[in-house]
């Protein structure tokens, strides 16, 4: 879904989650590394302004005639700093759909049919169509519609394993809260964990190693470490580069570098209409 402009998407920043394991009030339970994810469908819009001064490269030719072609410019919307979504826990989300329009004159460059890239955090969503001729997904003129520059390909099944492992790290696994045997033999798991291992971890341990039905939260160190503990790291690692910082989301207009334009009107601003879906949870008050 997304490609990272710093690291691999291995290697991407996780969530903000950090918390304790349950066992009490709300707060607690918030702040369980392991409980599922509880997102919500929202709808994101805001608008983007830029210069074509900005847009453009003057190009001199030898009759003297000054033309300009194609360049591009980046800006950014801080969702986190808008009253409008600051009960919007915006670290992690799934993005479901973008869409772009572009407004401008009908000499404007967005006649040229622009195409854009659009960031969330340092995330590049992957582009929905790649048929413009410098790349990105192209905002096709002519139409009082959006163009859809980014849809989600999660299957249900998919989108059911975010929900579950949504609020599960690397840094928070190694906060399980795991009770090690007094002679270090046995892993005991905390309720929730026990649960997720018996129905995704147990995919690599046979039938006979896996625990009895009066023993579900005990595993034997060996199982523990060797197996369910890299079961599960893995299918965290599935579902973490899913996800995306939605608290600054970034467009990249560009304009065709092949195209030489003449009389066009460098002091204008043209304005770019995003509009995103995202799943994403409440904050916490």
């Amino acid at each position: 879904m997304t490609k990272n402009r710093e690291t691999s998407k291995t290697a991407k920043r996780m969530s903000r989650s950090t918390g304790k394991p349950a066992g009490g009030g709300s707060e607690t339970n918030r702040n369980d590394p392991f409980r599922p994810w509880t997102p919500k469908q929202r709808d994101l819009c805001f608008v983007l302004t830029f210069e074509t001064r900005r847009d453009l490269v003057k190009v001199v030719e030898l009759d003297g005639v000054e033309t300009f072609q194609g360049s591009k410019a980046e800006k950014s919307w801080c969702l986190s700093a808008n009253q409008t979504y600051a009960n919007l826990d915006l670290d992690t989300c799934l993005v479901e759909r973008v869409s772009c329009q572009p407004i401008g004159s009908p000499g404007s460059i967005v006649t040229t049919c622009p195409s854009v890239d659009v960031y969330f955090g340092n995330e590049l969503l992957e582009s929905s169509v790649r048929n413009a001729p410098c790349g990105g997904c192209p905002l096709y003129r002519g139409t009082s519609e959006d163009t859809t520059v980014h849809e989600w390909t999660l299957t249900p099944l998919e989108f059911d394993e975010c929900k579950k492992f949504g609020n599960v790290t690397a840094e928070n696994l190694a906060k399980h809260g795991a009770a090690i045997g007094r002679d270090g033999s046995t892993v005991t798991l905390p309720p929730f964990f026990a649960q997720m291992a018996n129905e995704h971890l147990t995919k690599g341990v046979s039938q006979t190693e896996r625990v009895s039905p009066t023993q579900v939260r005990t595993y034997s160190r060996e199982i523990f470490d060797e197996k369910l503990k890299n079961n599960f790291l893995e299918a965290v690692s599935d579902v973490r580069y899913r996800f995306c910082n939605a608290n600054e989301i970034t467009v990249e207009l560009k304009i065709n570098p092949t195209c030489d334009l003449k009389n066009v009107n460098l002091d204008e601003t043209v304005s770019v209409v995003v509009r995103a879906r995202v799943w994403c949870e409440d904050k916490m008050l």
